[in-house]
């Protein structure tokens, strides 16, 4: 059952004020109005990693995991949401290698042919890459400077263009239009979105959400994500996905629900 989120009513009056109309003419008006919702998480998460390319595990070391790792007790984020999909990959290739690490509910989740994985993942990616996009960036590199996470309550907006060498800790939403490496055991607490693939060296990880090979979407080939051998974690974590995406919140228009006849008594 889709759950839609509270839809309100968004309204404006206008009137006309300009000087005084003859005999008992009233004065013009018109109410216009627009149903909205409150958008409080800007991406469907499928699974604590999901790659449109497929997934490809070496060793058995290492956890992929749907389990929603919020511990529940901040009261800055909901509760807990239980389980996802470990992974979320095209049902050919799938995930291949080592599926032990991959647990959730289910722990692999196929989401079908090319065309039914693209419309699985809701994700605008389009936008996103041209500049288009309805997002609020705190850094956009080139041009900006990698910031400082000294303030545990920073949870910024970076877009990267072109790859990435994450070698240090970070958090908040991180999207990478090419690659991403991750060195010297780096982690991110957050949302990342990569166009093409996560290279791993190292025990890396990624406490939120994942999802990789983006670039699918615009019709480009990307490689079947590989994950190398190591103990690396990447896991579902409601409570770092929400203070990831926060700044993203914001009213949305319902298509198709814009009135100019809206009763005005």
């Amino acid at each position: 059952v889709l759950q839609l989120p509270p839809i309100s009513v968004l309204r404006s009056r206008g009137v006309r004020t300009g000087g005084l109309l003859k005999g008992n003419t009233p004065a013009a008006e018109r109410t216009v109005a627009q149903y909205v919702y409150w958008d409080a998480a800007p991406i469907n998460v499928l699974a604590g990693w999901t790659s449109l390319t497929g997934l490809n595990k070496n060793g058995g070391a290492g956890i992929l995991s749907g389990v929603d790792a919020n511990p529940g007790t901040n009261t800055s984020c909901p509760p807990n949401m239980g389980s996802v999909a470990g992974v979320a990959v095209p049902t050919n290739p799938g995930m291949t290698g080592s599926t032990g690490p991959a647990i959730g509910n289910p722990p692999i989740k196929l989401l079908g042919d090319a065309a039914a994985t693209k419309g699985a993942v809701d994700i605008d990616w389009a936008s996103i890459v041209n500049g288009t996009a309805d997002i609020t960036y705190d850094v956009i590199i080139p041009g900006g400077t990698w910031p400082s996470f000294a303030d545990p309550n920073y949870w910024p907006t970076i877009k990267v263009i072109g790859n990435l060498a994450l070698s240090s800790n970070g958090r908040g939403t991180l999207i990478v239009t090419g690659t991403l490496t991750q060195t010297n055991n780096s982690q991110w607490d957050g949302v990342v979105l990569v166009g093409n693939t996560v290279i791993s060296n190292g025990n890396t990880g990624i406490h939120g959400a994942t999802v990789t090979g983006l670039n699918v979407l615009l019709g480009m080939a990307v490689p079947v994500q590989d994950i190398g051998n190591g103990t690396k974690v990447y896991d579902f974590n409601s409570c770092n996905a929400a203070r990831a995406l926060r700044t993203q919140a914001k009213l949305r228009p319902l298509p198709n629900t814009w009135m100019d006849n809206w009763a005005s008594w």
